[in-house]
């Protein structure tokens, strides 16, 4: 199977020309990427694949490249290839690990495997084995001697051996197997905040098939590149969560994709329906009965996770249900207490929604959410006066539409993408100027006599 992966490598490397393969030997940290001939280069970046050599640290040294452009699929495959070569090839240590006893007493006669999501709590780390919740049952405390020997950080998804004395005492990790479902010793890795964040490049292509208007208009109007900031805005009651859930299913079967979903002060009904619905996402959920603080862990937790799988290469979409119970829950821990609402909440929920981003040598972040305005709502119409600003992608919808049980109930004239010419090529983006001067009646009675978007732009464009 590794020799077939670099195989095809090969293949796709030679495709390339020298320029395209210089950009990408810097992306990947190959040294002196513009030197020697381009089979030099190409054997190079293998050497890198195949985990025979490691990459060189950018350095700010010499004049910068004129272009930035390189195929970030191709170098997240040579990465993820390199991960399999090294993990191949690791010697069988983990087989019988070097063990640290951190429980109490002699080593335990309980010994089993388990995974969570590190977390530091101000004190001492431990890994969520089942989420965000603590639970003194399953989850497993970790010796700081771990984090320093492999650099982990607090959302890292860790596996190990772990180890009680009795069942009813917290265990405790005695060895690390895998980080992030590779080998713990696999070089280094970037700080997320030290990727240089880009312009959303790439399409998440959301349409699932002729009778998904939702992702149909949300592909022509207003389309979601990787790395934007997409707000769902109306007022209560007008289906929000239902077309959330629609966007995360279209982007999932569509794209390659890590789905992250969080939960803030939802109904029990409501988590067990959306951990129903994505069986292969990683749903984080704080019921309204959980506490205020319990809502701002969950989310803090969460999004470290997606910042450590975007520093993985992967491209991550954080589906957040809602931002506007995200600011009355920093709200409430403001330093000022108020009856209206304290900025300091806003700025608190800015900094969750700044780590949205491409980037140029790792993954992207891509988040998604629901913001409640309209209903009279002091705290809720500040917060969406504060933060409308921030979204590049702005999904609105119609109270008069949900009340006439039309859906997708859309506010077209609201609805819209902010530099749609960078992800939309020349035929898509003149369809949405002309679908934008219909009626809400015409652009559905075009939806229903086409298939597809391709004809739907045929049709206006004719």
């Amino acid at each position: 199977m590794s020799e077939n992966l670099i195989s095809e490598l090969v293949k796709r490397l030679d495709a390339k020309t020298i320029h395209e393969l210089r950009q990408l030997g810097r992306a990947l940290g190959i040294p002196h990427p513009a030197d020697g001939k381009k089979q030099q280069l190409l054997d190079e970046i293998i050497a890198l694949a195949s985990g025979q050599k490691d990459a060189e640290p950018q350095t700010k040294r010499g004049a910068p490249p004129k272009s930035q452009e390189y195929d970030r699929q191709l170098a997240a495959d040579v990465l993820m290839c390199r991960e399999i070569f090294l993990t191949k090839n690791l010697p069988h240590q983990n087989d019988n690990p070097k063990e640290i006893f951190v429980a109490n007493g002699d080593c335990g006669t309980v010994d089993f495997i388990a995974g969570g999501i590190l977390e530091y709590d101000g004190e001492a780390w431990f890994l969520r084995t089942t989420g965000c919740r603590e639970n003194f049952a399953s989850d497993v405390f970790v010796n700081a001697r771990f984090v320093k020997t492999y650099n982990l950080r607090e959302g890292d998804f860790v596996e190990g051996r772990c180890k009680r004395v009795s069942t009813d005492e917290m265990a405790g990790l005695a060895s690390v197997l895998k980080v992030n479902g590779t080998s713990p010793d696999i070089g280094t890795r970037p700080e997320f905040d030290s990727l240089l964040p880009i312009f959303a490049d790439k399409k998440l292509r959301v349409s699932r098939g002729p009778a998904d208007k939702v992702g149909r208009i949300i592909d022509l109007l207003a389309p979601i590149g990787a790395g934007q900031r997409a707000f769902v805005v109306s007022p209560p009651g007008c289906g929000k969560t239902r077309l959330l859930k629609d966007i995360a299913a279209g982007i999932m079967k569509n794209n390659r994709v890590k789905l992250v979903i969080v939960l803030i002060d939802v109904s029990p009904e409501d988590a067990a329906d959306f951990t129903q619905s994505f069986a292969n996402a990683d749903v984080f959920t704080s019921p309204f009965d959980a506490g205020t603080s319990a809502h701002l862990k969950t989310m803090r937790l969460a999004l470290e996770y997606c910042k450590r799988q975007t520093e993985l290469c992967n491209d991550v979409v954080l589906v957040i249900n809602d931002i506007t119970r995200l600011v009355r829950a920093f709200n409430y821990f403001s330093a000022k207490a108020t009856t209206g609402l304290d900025y300091s909440a806003v700025d608190s929920v800015k900094r969750v929604l700044a780590a949205a981003r491409n980037t140029q040598r790792g993954g992207s972040l891509t988040v998604i959410s629901a913001l409640s305005v309209g209903a009279g709502d002091v705290i809720d119409d500040a917060a969406y006066s504060a933060l409308k600003n921030v979204c590049n992608v702005k999904i609105a919808l119609s109270q008069a539409l949900a009340r006439s049980r039309i859906y997708p109930p859309f506010d077209f004239a609201e609805t819209y993408s902010a530099a749609d010419e960078r992800i939309l090529n020349d035929k898509e983006m003149q369809a949405s100027v002309k679908l934008r001067e219909k009626q809400a009646d015409e652009i559905f009675a075009l939806l229903d006599g086409t298939e597809d978007n391709e004809q739907l732009a045929e049709a206006l464009l004719r």
